[in-house]
């Protein structure tokens, strides 16, 4: 895998934030690279990460406020399989504490 860009919502060297809920997958952080993601291009492969949350409640609780799955980009489940298989696919699940 080569160096791809990098930004912070995920983790050191993680290009790409998702959220997930429900089964479906948005872009939180680095929408910059969805090309590059659905084309297999540019600065791909990268690593993406993925925060799973149980429930709308959990998921509002991170964005905070500050955000909402209606104005972010949904990635197809196929991509994120392709992710799985390539190894490139981050996946943490986020509980309440």
């Amino acid at each position: 895998m080569k160096d791809g860009p990098e930004q912070t919502g995920g983790g050191e060297g993680v290009a790409m934030t998702l959220v997930s809920v429900n089964q479906g997958y948005w872009i939180h952080e680095g929408d910059d690279l969805l090309n590059d993601l659905l084309f297999c291009r540019g600065a791909y492969p990268f690593r993406v990460c993925v925060r799973i949350f149980e429930d709308t409640f959990g998921l509002n609780r991170y964005l905070g406020g500050k955000g909402s799955i209606a104005t972010m980009w949904q990635v197809n489940p196929q991509i994120i399989e392709r992710l799985r298989k390539e190894e490139l696919l981050i996946e943490i699940f986020s509980t309440d504490d």
